[in-house]
């Protein structure tokens, strides 16, 4: 058997560590290349920290315009995160057009001849920037809804101090140019034929949620026979056709009109007395499309014009309620005052589970 000399081992031995120094550095740069370092605080180099950023703020949804003190604000549905759009007083009915951009109100005027007049003017909701329409002396032009493609406003006029209170609806661009709008001609064409002294004072309009149906309101009965210009509800297609009365309410002045955004129904808010008589009910109404079906919702309250609106789906309503000692009718000069003795409140659309939102605050919008 041949003995190994100790030359010959320390060799083996040397050669056996070489193996296994190599095999444990192949291993350590393969987990380096393979898990990610940690470093401990402090051992990170200075040239690589980055400041911490905060999360970015969400953008609150503004969903609810209203007047205060005369000014256009909107928030958002809880009443909260206010944002003030108009510094000058003196504006009403605010409207969002539907893809909410912009939102339409009315402004008054100095007097003149005694007698103030309106602007209607459409605000950028995001920049603020505000375009003046149309102004009339002696005149209320307040919008009543945007044409289905945002480009113009629907709104009414109404000779203010005149017996009769003659009044029309009318479609402006928002580059103010005036335009002929044809569904609403014939509907206008169709009411006169059928109602010779028909005209549009104080008129209300609401599309169906297809745009295929509209509602509005006007008067088809004299001054002088009817002891005040009452407001009687017309159902007509878009194209025109298939003009309707609708006498939801015998001596009923209908102030604003709210469809239903999925069913056959809508909301209005409005007055019935007779004409130098005490007001007799006041407040929203429901009713089913075709004028039946009418329950007053609430009661005992001035929720007046833009005064009410669907709300969380039209699972809800949101209304305004005003004192019962401030007057029916607003004329301009009011404007910066209604709010004074309103607030907005929400319910259920059975009429319960009500609860108020804004104190101080009139003339609520949904988007």
């Amino acid at each position: 058997m041949a003995r190994i000399t100790r030359s010959e081992l320390l060799i083996a031995m040397a050669a056996i560590f070489t193996i296994a120094l190599a095999a444990f550095i192949g291993v350590f740069l393969i987990q380096r290349q393979t898990k990610p370092s940690v470093m401990q605080p402090g051992q990170a180099d200075s040239t690589s920290k980055e400041t911490p950023q905060p999360p970015p703020e969400s953008n609150p949804i503004h969903e609810i315009a209203f007047v205060r003190n005369g000014d256009i604000y909107i928030c958002t549905r809880n009443g909260e995160n206010l944002k003030r759009l108009t510094t000058d007083g003196k504006n009403a009915f605010p409207l969002w057009s539907f893809n909410g951009e912009w939102i339409a109100f009315l402004k008054a005027e100095p007097p003149v001849r005694g007698i103030a007049g309106t602007t209607l003017c459409v605000i950028n909701v995001d920049d603020g920037g505000v375009r003046r329409l149309i102004t009339e002396g002696g005149a209320s032009l307040y919008p009543v809804s945007w044409l289905p493609d945002d480009s113009g406003v629907i709104y009414n006029f109404t000779q203010l101090e005149t017996e009769g209170l003659p009044g029309r609806f009318g479609v402006v661009r928002l580059d103010g140019t005036e335009i002929i709008w044809a569904p609403l001609e014939r509907w206008r064409e169709s009411a006169e034929r059928m109602y010779p002294d028909w005209n549009g004072f104080g008129g209300a309009l609401a599309f169906s949620p297809d745009f295929d149906e509209v509602l509005l309101t006007g008067s088809h009965r004299s001054y002088e026979e009817s002891g005040y210009p009452i407001l009687d509800l017309y159902h007509i297609d878009y194209d025109g056709s298939d003009l309707e009365t609708m006498q939801v309410l015998d001596n009923t002045w209908i102030y604003c009109l709210r469809w239903h955004p999925i069913e056959d129904r809508f909301l209005f808010s409005a007055t019935r007395n007779v004409y130098g008589e005490p007001i007799t009910e006041r407040g929203v109404w429901l009713a089913s499309d075709d004028g039946d079906s009418v329950r007053h919702v609430v009661e005992n309250t001035a929720a007046s014009f833009n005064g009410m609106d669907w709300v969380d789906g039209a699972d809800r309503i949101i209304y305004q309620q005003t004192s019962a000692d401030y007057p029916n009718f607003e004329h301009p000069e009011m404007f910066g005052e209604l709010s004074s003795k309103s607030s907005i409140w929400i319910m259920n659309t059975d009429g319960t589970g009500r609860r108020r939102i804004l104190d101080n605050a009139c003339h609520p919008n949904f988007r």
